[in-house]
Formats: C-alpha cells, structure tokens, sequence
C-alpha cells in the first residue's frame, strides 16, 4: 500500500470517527452536500440531505429538472447513459463558499457567501454566486441535519 493510500484510508478513518462522536454533518457540511446533488442531478444523494416532511416535492423537483437534462441531451443525439456517466464525473468546488450558521436549538439557518465553482468532464466550468442572503433552512430529524427547502 503506497503512502497516499495510506494517508487516504487514516484521514476517512478519522472523519468518520469525528462525524460518528457529534451526531452526524453540521448544518453547513448538509447545505454543502444538498447544493452538490443539486448541481450533478443527484436524486438518490438528496434522499439522504432532505427532511422527510418535504421530500416528496423535493425529489419531485429534482427528478423534473434531471429529466429536462436528460431530454436536451437525448434531442442532441447524447445518449442517457453517456450523459449520467459525465453529471457522475462532475465536480463541485465548494471551497469558496463558507457558511454562516445560525441554530437556535433543532432549526438551523445557513446563510452561504461567495462561490461555488461546477467543473463538468469537459473542462467548462459554472460558477454560482451566493450573497449570503439566501438563507437554507435545516431541522434536526432523528438526530440529523436535514434541509427542509
């Protein structure tokens, strides 16, 4: 096993360790996990971000603009295959996009400033800007931060 492996496999340990010891993701880890499935038409990943109140319209709407992707691709000769193959190789940069939290008790608010960068398998990259205005609203549900949108 090379040194990178290694040092991979420690740092999950770990992460897992330290989610496992508070509960579950912070409010802000959730907001960031519901933006990525959002931008990659994750549906099955929103499933676990969404509070169960909301989660039939929720993944409703998910499923409706996933499918108006799928649509566009299929009338430009894309197969479905080839375009869920490239929305799973797309990456989300989240690093320029801290979050300020606020939680009075089992409701929390998470107000995102600055960027979030989409990098799609092609290289185009597209840049959503968040004014740390628009406010995520989370609720704690069996112990866990869920979105509630």
């Amino acid at each position: 096993m090379t040194g990178t492996a290694r040092t991979t496999i420690v740092a999950a340990l770990l992460a897992a360790t330290v989610l496992a010891g508070c509960g579950g993701p912070g409010p802000d880890e959730v907001t960031a996990e519901y933006l990525r499935c959002l931008a990659v038409h994750d549906v099955e990943g929103l499933r676990k971000v969404v509070a169960e109140s909301v989660l039939p319209p929720a993944l409703a709407q998910a499923e409706a603009r996933r499918a108006h992707v799928f649509e566009q691709s299929l009338r430009r000769g894309i197969p479905a295959e080839e375009t869920r193959e490239f929305y799973a190789r797309t990456m989300v940069d989240l690093s320029h996009l801290p979050m300020r939290v606020e939680r009075p008790g089992d409701i929390a608010v998470v107000y995102p400033q600055g960027y979030a960068d989409v990098v799609y398998p092609d290289n185009e990259t597209l840049r959503q800007d968040f004014d740390g205005k628009r406010a995520f609203r989370l609720v704690r549900e069996n112990g866990r931060w869920k979105v509630w949108p």
